[in-house]
């Protein structure tokens, strides 16, 4: 009998026999139809084996490769921490038995998402055995959750100005200056003096360090240059340093809500001085397209978030038909006029 169940195991075993031998194997599911799945799976991956057409991979061998050939990304903790998810769930499967339905009943307890993220690493683990390996020969579908979109959260000036004066001496540099020019945490934090020209008023971000991987200039306004100005000398390498005079490696939570509580904000995080770098634009007349290339964007869709703010071009561009209509309407009136004035005549 293919499945079976035993005394001792609350899962679906499975039995093959080929080239003479008999393979029994728990399927580690409860569930029939899916050790049914798992069944199909092993038997035809070990008839390939036999004839030698391809090896049979663990699910172990696919995370430590995968992580091992993007261990240099940007983004490498975060596709460990996915992986270290997935180990969980899946740590116990040939690579071959990871199905549609295996991923579809793992729960992620998260947002939409972050629920995204998470399946996105394990479709481009997937994707890589498929492509590059040669480990399986298909890859399943990976469902992809509807995702809301959010509120763009920005601040005035004036809330800025609190927030930056309730920060640290060592935080307002950098916090300002990511104001000012929209630079992330990460691009401004580890700013370097060899990144700034002020002489050309002029900074640069370099690829391998930018989210979208291609090099950013970053034009540099007075108030940018002014907080570059008060930071000269201090260090021979890096732009901004904490308390005891080296680079800043992150933003202590506590510090930070610590400043918020101080300058009366809340629901707003480090990212979000881009956000409002980038919404101060809008409302002052920066074009759509301008900002794309001052923020380093390679898609138009990023920009758009800030499309509802530009509403002063907004509102002069809908006066264009009534200028027009107005136009028409004193035409007509004068036509009317003259035609008046012919037929009394004659």
């Amino acid at each position: 009998m293919p499945l079976y169940k035993r005394d001792d195991s609350p899962y679906w075993w499975a039995q093959i026999n080929i080239n003479g031998k008999t393979i029994r194997r728990s399927t580690k599911t409860t569930k029939k139809s899916q050790a049914q799945e798992v069944y199909d799976h092993l038997n035809h991956e070990l008839w390939r084996q036999g004839q030698g057409l391809q090896k049979l991979r663990k699910w172990s061998e696919a995370r430590d490769k995968f992580i091992s050939e993007k261990s240099s990304h940007s983004s490498i903790a975060d596709m460990v921490r996915h992986l270290n998810f997935w180990d969980q769930h899946l740590g116990h499967l040939m690579i071959h038995h990871i199905t549609t339905e295996t991923i579809s009943d793992t729960p992620l307890h998260f947002e939409a998402a972050t629920a995204n993220r998470y399946r996105a690493t394990l479709k481009s683990l997937l994707n890589s055995a498929r492509k590059d390996w040669g480990w399986i020969q298909s890859v399943p579908v990976i469902r992809m959750q509807q995702e809301t979109k959010k509120r763009i959260r920005w601040i005035t000036r004036e809330e800025a100005d609190r927030l930056i004066a309730a920060l640290p001496d060592y935080l307002r540099g950098p916090a300002e200056f990511s104001l000012q020019t929209g630079l992330r945490q990460s691009n401004a934090l580890n700013l370097q003096w060899p990144q700034v020209d002020l002489l050309r008023k002029t900074a640069w971000v370099y690829g391998d360090e930018a989210k979208g991987k291609a090099d950013i200039a970053v034009p540099l306004n007075s108030t940018a240059l002014n907080v570059l100005y008060g930071r000269a000398n201090r260090h021979p390498t890096h732009v901004f340093t904490d308390r005891k005079g080296s680079p800043i490696k992150s933003i202590d939570s506590g510090t930070w809500a610590g400043a918020l509580k101080a300058a009366g904000l809340e629901n707003f995080k480090w990212h979000d001085l881009r956000h409002t770098w980038a919404s101060w634009h809008v409302q002052n007349g920066t074009s759509l397209q301008e900002l794309m290339a001052l923020g380093g964007w390679k898609s138009f869709d990023m920009v758009l978030r800030y499309a509802h703010l530009s509403s002063e071009q907004l509102i002069r561009t809908a006066q264009n038909i009534t200028t027009h209509q107005s136009s028409q309407n004193a035409l007509h009136h004068a036509d009317s006029h003259a035609s008046y004035e012919y037929e009394r005549q004659t």
